[in-house]
């Protein structure tokens, strides 16, 4: 059985992603139907992402995009 720790960093509200990852609220709850399936949920009306879910997102767009695109620029 995978024990979940829910006081881990990775698990962020929408508002935390934000400060961390220095872009706006909205911009994060606009990109989460971008999000990998299990990297984001909404409680009731809270949103959680994971962090792993921006770093699949990141890369999978800069595979796509020859490695030109960065995070900042797809929020």
């Amino acid at each position: 059985m995978n024990d979940i720790n829910l006081n881990d960093e990775t698990i962020l509200t929408l508002s935390e992603a934000a400060q961390k990852w220095d872009i706006s609220v909205s911009r994060v709850r606009q990109k989460i139907k971008d999000f990998p399936s299990g990297t984001a949920r909404k409680f009731r009306s809270q949103w959680i992402v994971l962090e792993v879910g921006k770093k699949r997102l990141m890369s999978t767009t800069k595979t796509l995009n020859a490695g030109c695109l960065y995070w900042i620029n797809l929020m």
